[in-house]
């Protein structure tokens, strides 16, 4: 009689066959997450710089109301994942409160991208800054509290806490 031999893998032979997958799959999944991270922090990048756009240019808000001089502003704050836009009825020249503007919207960020930093030319740093765009020649004007104009340079947002390396961009305030 033949003697008949099974074939079949050993477990060696499976373990090298799983460790492979193993190793390819984090080779792909790795860099997936990074360059998903990247492209929220890119859109993210266009909602405010398109924010910012759009409120130089009012004819693109439709805004009800009775008065005659329609003021926008955008509220940054440092760590926020959304931007406010508000719309004024009079001159900014004096306070902001909750009271004295109307929300247009707010803009919600991608997730857990936040603005980062607000900083000047000397490096300076915010933690929240308006930007106001006043009617009707829409001149923009920034302000690091309720009465005081600042120079601003950049805004930094990026994934979470990141204010370098590929995970935040940088808008630069023209």
């Amino acid at each position: 009689m033949q003697s008949k031999k099974n074939k079949a893998f050993t477990l060696i032979e499976i373990m090298i066959v799983i460790s492979i997958i193993w190793i390819i799959s984090v080779l792909v999944v790795v860099p997936y997450n990074l360059y998903s991270d990247i492209s929220r922090v890119n859109l993210s990048k266009e909602i405010i710089t398109q924010t910012i756009s759009e409120a130089r240019n009012s004819s693109a808000w439709l805004i009800n109301t009775t008065g005659k001089n329609q003021n926008i502003a955008i509220f940054f704050t440092k760590w926020w994942n959304s931007i406010k836009l508000v719309w004024f009825p009079f001159d900014y020249s004096w306070s902001i409160s909750e009271v004295s503007w109307d929300l247009i919207r707010e803009l919600p960020l991608e997730k857990n991208i936040n603005t980062n930093k607000f900083v000047d030319n000397n490096w300076n740093e915010l933690n929240e800054l308006i930007m106001y765009f006043k009617s009707p020649n829409w001149d923009s004007e920034i302000y690091k509290n309720a009465t005081q104009i600042w120079t601003l340079k950049n805004i930094i947002i990026g994934l979470k806490e990141s204010t370098n390396w590929i995970l935040s961009k940088t808008i630069e305030i023209k």
